[in-house]
């Protein structure tokens, strides 16, 4: 039996930290009026993250942060149901969770897939996630995240949510399953988006072919490439940025992370993960074992350089040092780390050396290779116009 009072501390609504007074919560519920003696029916709940004050019934609570343990009146209607926060006002409280009382619902516009926009009604996106059923009162738990590059639109639970693109701040739901984990994107679609950069949920995997290492061509796994790439771990669930590039001459295999990617030739797009260091950038080619490919232009990811031998000016002989020759031929800056295109060619009966960029290059006599860079602002544009169309190869490589 309780007596209603209108004196004590409450922190809460409809969720009471257990140490508000019984009394004065119960009448602040509106389980029972003040001075009025009853029997009042108690939930126990575990702590919450966050408890919401409000005025009601003449009683004023609290609000309140995290707390260990919680109660509730049965038998009594929720009434703050339908206040719903603006997240856009958390958007300094990236990386913190909050507790919100709410009512399910399918009315309200949705953008996103497990990550939402944070102006994305939270009552109908916490029934898109599967956190809470139309018209289900439920605490739900709420994580504050930075915007995104791009959000994903799909169909859930009754309710069909939008794409959008970069936006300012957002948030996910605590203690759901994400949903479109298995949901890769095709990235070949993406070709005229050029420069742009996406943001996809994935859960890293070991299977599938991969082609290129920090770039890839767009028909690589995007799962397995960001394990090999090191932005997620085999069966991690993440958000990854996705930034979009032209397709590229050549692609360099290697074994990274559990995984080997694949050498390719030419192909159409590529991309790359936004936030991870390159890792093949330490890698220069040997361009003399590519003597026999002559007119041919290969990419390769490289920092640019200071220390290192060159002869040549513009055409270069295939001994010089890739970074350094980059560096002195404009094409890169030092310490950049830059996909650049070098193209084969035979070699010189001399080469002229000359200072540029700060780097002194030497001159030679006959040698038997050279190469030279092709600098452009993009690769795309520079591809050989039959790039798919060499069937065998497609199929050779699972394209086909």
């Amino acid at each position: 039996m309780v007596t209603g009072s209108m004196e004590g501390s409450v922190w809460g609504t409809d969720i009471y930290t257990d140490d508000s007074n019984l009394a004065a919560a119960a009448v602040h519920a509106g389980a029972i009026n003040n001075d009025e003696t009853n029997t009042v029916n108690i939930k126990i709940l575990p702590g919450e993250l966050n408890y919401q004050g409000s005025m009601r019934n003449g009683i004023t609570s609290s609000s309140y942060s995290a707390w260990e343990g919680s109660y509730l009146f049965i038998g009594v209607p929720v009434t703050t149901t339908i206040i719903i926060p603006n997240l856009k006002t958390y958007r300094d409280k990236i990386g913190q969770t909050f507790s919100f009382m709410i009512m399910g619902n399918t009315e309200g516009s949705v953008w996103g897939t497990d990550i939402y926009t944070d102006d994305s009604n939270l009552a109908a996106a916490a029934v898109h996630a599967g956190v809470v059923d139309k018209g289900e009162v439920k605490m739900v738990n709420v994580h504050i995240l930075p915007g995104q590059y791009s959000y994903q639109g799909s169909t859930q639970n009754g309710i069909t949510s939008l794409d959008y693109d970069a936006w300012e701040g957002s948030y996910k739901f605590i203690g759901t399953k994400v949903s479109s984990e298995t949901t890769l994107p095709n990235l070949k679609t993406y070709r005229d988006k050029v420069g742009q950069t996406f943001s996809f949920v994935i859960r890293g995997s070991t299977e599938g072919s991969v082609w290129g290492t920090d770039i890839y061509t767009d028909d690589s796994n995007l799962a397995a490439a960001a394990v090999h790439a090191g932005v997620v771990d085999k069966g991690e669930v993440k958000m990854v940025n996705v930034h979009i590039l032209p397709g590229q001459y050549s692609y360099q295999g290697s074994t990274q992370n559990g995984i080997t990617s694949l050498d390719y030739d030419a192909w159409e797009g590529s991309y790359k993960f936004i936030g991870t260091k390159v890792s093949s950038e330490t890698t220069l080619p040997n361009l003399k074992t590519y003597r026999d490919k002559v007119g041919q232009t290969f990419s390769f990811v490289i920092r640019g350089n200071t220390e290192g031998s060159v002869w040549g000016t513009d055409i270069y002989t295939d001994d010089s040092n890739p970074a350094v020759a980059a560096v002195h031929a404009g094409a890169i800056d030092k310490d950049e780390a830059k996909m650049i295109n070098v193209q084969i060619l035979p070699g010189q009966s001399s080469y002229e050396g000359t200072t540029r960029n700060g780097i002194t290059s030497s001159s030679y006599g006959i040698w038997e290779g050279s190469y030279s860079f092709v600098i452009n602002t993009s690769n795309l544009d520079m591809l050989p116009s039959d790039i798919t169309t060499d069937q065998s190869k497609l199929i050779k490589y699972g394209r086909l």
